[in-house]
């Protein structure tokens, strides 16, 4: 496949940046770190084109917290200017990564995401008698810093690039030379990239017909259950010995009628179910908004924003019932 160049003109190219600072901006909280002014915003971005077209732009210095969601994950913020230099080079990036990926990955993908997964899964439970997950064991912090520069030379050529990508992957690490930080947009595409040629060998190598993944959420269909039984062990190879990932022990080849756990549901053949630990998530974040609603700190209108987004999050999910037992003695309507 052709191999993209003279990329860093097109991220340095004032559009681009001036689209990247927009994108950076919203929902960003450090005010203190934008520009205010046409003047001023033209100088800021002609210093940053300047700083990325030469290679001195800082990179690397997260602010580090820890959220637990359900699972307790340490997410490292890059400050606003490198959140910046991450969209304006993802906008040129992203449209040949996404030109490399298969149909069904579905993360960090426009007109992808979630619910069109879980979507997909549900057409898959239905056409196929039994299923195989598998998910990488501490994903983002076993991803090796050589294999991932590799696949990215495999796509680009533009020196200038590939050196500013080096520097903005070996700028963290969780133990030598491996490691992506939770929470930057670089990471999100180049994590999904990652597995890119473990896709294309389940794809092509092992002709499965159902599949689909989400960032290392990987379910494989068959009607055959031994033929999934013979792909994990394959897969378990390709992943260790082409990517040097290995994958989480799984309980196997699973009847597609009994039920699969994918992405905080769990999907049969019939319908897409909220599972047991979304359920409980979302009555919990409900419970805090209203809290904080009755306590002033927000208003009716976030109030119900809050719950909105809550609940757009489980909307292609059956779990009437339980919204409905939900929002009994609650001050928000269902």
């Amino acid at each position: 496949m052709h191999r993209e160049g003279n990329l860093i003109e097109r991220v340095v190219a004032w559009e681009n940046l001036r689209q990247a600072y927009a994108m950076a901006k919203k929902g960003h909280h450090q005010r203190r770190q934008m520009v205010s002014g046409i003047g001023e915003l033209e100088q800021w971005l002609q210093e940053l084109g300047r700083e990325i077209r030469d290679g001195s732009i800082e990179v690397g210095r997260f602010h580090r917290f820890v959220i637990h969601d359900p699972k307790r994950r340490v997410i490292n913020a890059a400050p606003f200017r490198e959140r910046v230099l991450h969209h304006a080079l993802m906008r040129v990036a992203g449209p040949p990564f996404e030109r490399r990926s298969i149909a069904d990955s579905y993360a960090c993908r426009p007109g992808k995401g979630v619910h069109r997964a879980r979507a997909r899964a549900l057409a898959f439970s239905r056409r196929f008698s039994h299923c195989l997950k598998l998910d990488v064991r501490h994903y983002f912090d076993s991803i090796d810093h050589d294999v991932v520069l590799a696949e990215v030379a495999h796509c680009f050529k533009d020196p200038a690039f590939l050196w500013l990508m080096h520097r903005i992957v070996r700028s963290y690490q969780c133990s030598p030379g491996r490691g992506l930080p939770i929470g930057s947009l670089v990471s999100q595409y180049l994590a999904n990239a990652y597995l890119g040629p473990l896709d294309r060998y389940i794809k092509e190598q092992l002709r499965i017909q159902g599949y689909v993944r989400y960032m290392d959420d990987m379910v494989l269909w068959s009607n055959d259950a031994q033929e999934l039984v013979n792909a994990k062990e394959r897969v378990e190879r390709f992943a260790l010995e082409r990517l040097k990932l290995n994958l989480k022990p799984c309980e196997g080849v699973i009847a597609s009628g009994d039920g699969l756990p994918f992405l905080g549901a769990r999907i049969t053949p019939w319908a897409i179910y909220a599972s047991r630990r979304t359920r409980r998530r979302m009555a919990r974040r409900i419970r805090d908004y209203e809290q904080a609603y009755r306590e002033g700190r927000l208003t009716a209108g976030e109030l119900q924003r809050r719950v909105g987004a809550v609940l757009a999050a489980v909307e292609s999910m059956r779990c009437r019932a339980f919204r409905q037992r939900l929002f009994a003695d609650s001050e928000v309507d269902a």
